[in-house]
Order: C-alpha cells, then structure tokens, then sequence
C-alpha cells in the first residue's frame, strides 16, 4: 500500500542514500519542494520518492551530473506528461462507459 507521506528516514532507507544527499538533492532540484511538518521533519509524496528514485539512478548508476541528470530531467518531462494525459484520456472514456452502463440500467428498470 501506497502511504501519503514518507518520511526522510525511510526515504534513505528505501533508496539506500544517506540523509545528507537527500537534503542535497533537494536543494538541487527545485521539484524535491521541502514537505515539513510542525516539526520541521522533511515529508516525501509517493510521486517526490519517485522523482528521488530517478535523480540516484541518473547521478548514482548511470554517472550523470547534477547538471546532466536536470537537463535528463527536463528532456523526459514532455513525455511524460503525453503519457499522462493519455492515462487521464483513458480514464475519461471508461468512465463515460460506465456512465451510459447505467443510464441504461436506470431506464430499463424504470
């Protein structure tokens, strides 16, 4: 199951960096936006861990720098968002299925 929020300590914990270069990274990638609660702990969304997921693999696996994994970033970004306007189109019509499935289940009954 998904959680809301993660914190910094089990982020470093599923992606086996230290705090250190988390909070570095956040100070690099402007879309890490610092999530802290009352006590100022930092909070991670799924879709932030995931960004972090893809920053190691870029500047960890795959050698880029800092620079080079932003650029990589940026270049990906069109790309994804055609694919998630896809999904969301995908998701608009089987909805709209369901809606007339029960348009019709509502007047034959009627």
């Amino acid at each position: 199951m998904e959680k809301a929020y993660y914190s910094l300590t089990e982020v470093c914990e599923i992606l086996g960096v230290k705090a250190h270069i988390i909070r570095y990274w956040e100070s690099e990638f402007p879309k890490l936006k610092e999530n802290s609660d009352r006590n100022t702990r930092r909070r991670f969304t799924a879709k932030e861990l995931e960004l972090l997921r893809k920053i190691k693999d870029l500047v960890q696996n795959r050698r880029f720098t800092l620079e080079g994994a932003k650029a990589e970033l940026k270049k990906r970004r069109p790309r994804i968002l055609r694919e998630e306007s896809q999904s969301v189109l995908d998701i608009k019509k089987e909805l709209l299925e369901i809606k007339d499935i029960l348009q019709k289940r509502k007047y034959s009954h009627s």
